[in-house]
């Protein structure tokens, strides 16, 4: 018994030697795991490059002119000696280039071998790196970062050059970068704020959510939620079927799904959104609107600008409040079979029309009423359909304002003055 003990206490020690080139080797249950540290003298304005990595990649900076490397290489071996063979192959995979320093090639290209780097590099430098499925990370860069994963997660942070990442399938988070930002997922999720450059975001599924940032923001997912908010420049938001929610847009605002809902407040621009059959909300829209909806409701409070809007069937909410009528001011407003409300300002110079059309033996009752004089008829149209329709000039006539609905009622109210 106590030799049996002495035999089973020795299956679990760590079998250890020391290799050359800052080398080393021990065995950990059924794998072989080595430990290669390297170290190359480098100028500020350099390239990292690694390339089809299999393993997770950590890269950080220092203020030294050093590029350090530490590789923890984890070996599904049975020999020790194929062990050492691996690792000393692992030196053919190292390379430096004048300001360029490569890792990479056949010694990282084995199945049964992964490679998890820890890197520290100047900050003006370069970074480059693929993976065949690993996560990798990357702060406090001053140069680029090219960063490409089989299907890991990417996190990138304080990068001052242009940030270029792509995954199969992980999740991208992205934050404070000077330069342009350019994201694609598989269908993971994207996360980017605190971005000077202009943002392009891809992903085949996942939801996105970008903020802060300074200029142009492009999204496209196959069919997750979208939030943006704080933006100083133009956005465009295209889901195959999820939310978008957009606030505080300091340009113009483009939104189109496939069925979700709408909700944007706070645009310094003007805004655009169609979707298949959600809901839109919109509010305090400083220019011009035009919405469109396949069969959902729609609200839009504060425009300060023309406004265009139609659905397929249900009810319009809407508010106009500019002050310049000099700015094109026309309306135009259609639902197949929804209320219509509109309010405007009481002194709006425009010229209204507005028709409800209807079938005579339903049990609704609709009807338009104005807070402005207006002309209001009734008539038959046909032996099914009842038609009313309103017309008239307020405050001199002016830009049109058209209202339409198949099956509903129209109101059109005085915006209250604020004294």
């Amino acid at each position: 018994m106590k030799m049996n003990k002495v035999l089973t206490v020795q299956l679990f020690l760590l079998i250890s030697c020391a290799g050359v080139n800052g080398q080393t080797l021990e065995k950990k249950g059924n794998d072989w795991i080595g430990t290669i540290e390297k170290s190359f003298s480098v100028k500020p304005g350099g390239n990292l490059i690694l390339e089809d990595i299999k393993g997770d990649v950590n890269i950080r900076t220092w203020d030294q002119n050093t590029v350090s490397i530490h590789e923890v290489k984890k070996m599904d071996i049975f020999s020790e000696s194929e062990a050492k063979a691996a690792m000393d192959a692992s030196d053919n995979g190292y390379s430096q280039k004048n300001n360029t320093i490569h890792i990479g090639g056949p010694a990282f290209d084995r199945k049964w071998i992964e490679s998890d780097f820890d890197i520290t590099v100047p900050v003006k430098f370069n970074c480059e790196v693929s993976t065949r499925g690993g996560d990798i990370s990357v702060s406090k860069v001053g140069g680029s970062v090219k960063a490409t994963s089989g299907g890991g997660d990417v996190e990138v942070q304080s990068v001052q050059g242009p940030v270029s990442i792509k995954t199969g399938g992980g999740d991208i988070d992205i934050v404070n970068t000077a330069g342009t930002v350019e994201a694609k997922s598989g269908g993971g999720d994207v996360t980017v704020s605190g971005s000077t450059g202009s943002v392009d975001v891809t992903t085949g599924g996942g939801d996105v959510e970008v903020s802060g940032t300074e200029d142009e923001v492009n999204v496209t997912t196959g069919g997750g939620d979208v939030e943006i908010s704080q933006t100083k420049g133009n956005t465009s938001v295209t889901t195959g079927g999820g939310d978008i929610d957009i606030f505080k847009s300091g340009g113009n605002v483009k939104a189109v799904t496939g069925g979700g809902d709408i909700e944007i407040r706070h645009v310094n621009g003007h805004f655009k959104a169609t979707t298949g059959g959600g809901d839109i909300e919109a509010e305090d829209i400083s220019g011009s609107i035009s919405i469109t909806t396949g069969g959902g409701d729609i609200e839009a409070y504060g425009i300060k600008g023309a406004a265009d809007i139609t659905t397929g069937g249900g009810d319009i909410v809407s508010q106009i409040t500019l002050s310049d009528f000099s700015v094109d001011h026309h309306v135009n407003i259609k639902t197949g079979g929804g209320d219509i409300e509109l309010t405007i300002p009481h002194n709006l110079p425009a010229t209204i029309y507005a028709s409800v059309k209807f079938r005579k033996k339903g049990w609704e009752k609709y009807d338009i009423t104005s807070d402005f004089p207006l002309t209001i008829s009734k008539e038959s149209s046909d032996s099914k359909y009842q038609l009313i329709e309103a017309r008239g000039d307020i405050n001199g006539g002016g830009d049109q304002i058209n209202l339409k609905t198949g099956g509903g009622s129209i109101h059109i109210r005085k915006l209250k003055e604020k004294f």
